[in-house]
């Protein structure tokens, strides 16, 4: 607006023609600031602009208002960390804006996912742990390959590794950027079970058909009777194992990609029957008492013997010293010994007689005493 004005008075002449002009700006628009203030994962290049036409701006970081004395935005302003931008414009004869201001959280990356024990090749199964160092991190894992997403296994507890697996992981924080993915192979290499022998290695009396079997289901059994350790180069077994004979048989069970079992040594002592007793005196008749010794071919048999008709048994007395036989008798006989079976049973009759002699007064007679 102008403004013009003059003074009168009576009987004096009129003053001259003052002006006033007045111009009313009013305030600069206030700075705006693009992107918007807030928490980014990256780093930012910040905007600003005012709508005023012909305004300065004029900005600070460091927490102070800003005056025309303060930087001049030209540029975008890179915001790396966090950063609070304060912007205000100015204008000739405006007065100037509200000052403005913006903060920035520059959060990063989240760090990747961490494995313990760290991947490799074992020979057990393994409790792997997951975790991050970035505080408050959610870590997403998968075993199937895919690309592990929020929508992926949340990992709350050691994951159970029972054979060969590939873990692929990530961390996710809010405001932040997801962690590179994190990829760990763990090669379970199990150990093939021992093998197991049916029936139990020991002693037995008669011939025996030694089978192998093992837990590892397509594990092949190898095996040996020489004593030797058994190899992929020794006898596979397919069918059981004829043992008519004392025998050690040394297995070891093998499957690709495994670590072969121990080898299980088993031994089959056949013992067989025990020679019946020989009796040292014959059956027959004899005229006077005789002494009936026992024997057997076995080492360590036990004779057992009866003199009452019945067949000897564990039970029956043990023979020790000669028997005497001053009247009819039968002997029976058997060995035993244990982890044997006991021998036939041997019998000798002896009859004993006694003949008269003519000079004791009586006739000449035969007499049998029983």
């Amino acid at each position: 607006m102008s403004i013009r004005a003059r003074a009168f008075k009576t009987d004096w002449e009129p003053s001259s023609v003052a002006t006033g002009d007045y111009v009313i700006t009013g305030y600069v628009a206030e700075p705006t600031f693009s992107p918007l203030p807030g928490t980014y994962a990256t780093p930012q290049n910040v905007t600003l602009a005012c709508a005023a036409d012909g305004a300065v701006i004029h900005y600070t970081t460091d927490g102070s208002d800003p005056t025309e004395n303060s930087p001049v935005y030209e540029s975008p302003i890179a915001v790396t960390s966090g950063m609070s931008i304060r912007a205000r414009a100015f204008k000739t004869e405006w007065m100037p804006s509200a000052v403005l201001t913006g903060n920035y959280i520059i959060t990063g990356t989240v760090d990747a996912p961490l494995f313990s024990p760290s991947p490799g090749t074992f020979t057990m199964p393994q409790e792997v742990k997951l975790s991050s160092a970035s505080s408050g991190a959610s870590v997403y894992y998968t075993t199937d390959g895919s690309d592990p997403s929020e929508s992926s296994r949340f990992y709350t507890a050691a994951i159970s590794i029972s054979s060969t697996t590939t873990i692929r992981a990530k961390a996710f924080k809010e405001d932040w950027m997801p962690s590179p993915e994190s990829v760990g192979t763990y090669t379970i290499i199990e150990t093939v079970a021992t093998p197991v022998f049916s029936p139990s290695p020991g002693t037995y009396v008669t011939h025996r058909e030694a089978e192998l079997t093992c837990a590892t289901s397509d594990a092949v059994i190898y095996y040996t009777t020489d004593g030797s350790d058994p190899t992929e180069d020794s006898i596979a077994y397919t069918s059981s194992i004829p043992v008519s004979e004392t025998t050690t048989i040394r297995a070891k069970a093998f499957k690709t990609d495994w670590i072969s079992s121990n080898t299980e040594t088993g031994t089959y002592i056949i013992t067989g029957t025990l020679e019946p007793p020989v009796l040292s005196l014959s059956s027959d008749v004899y005229t006077a008492p005789q002494t009936v010794e026992l024997s057997c071919s076995t080492p360590e048999a036990v004779i057992r013997y009866t003199t009452d008709e019945s067949d000897p048994t564990e039970d029956s007395p043990v023979y020790s010293s000669p028997i005497s036989v001053d009247q009819t008798m039968t002997i029976r006989a058997k060995a035993f010994r244990a982890d044997w079976a006991s021998s036939d049973t041997e019998t000798g009759h002896y009859i004993i007689t006694q003949i008269e002699s003519p000079d004791s007064g009586g006739g000449c007679f035969i007499g049998t005493f029983f």
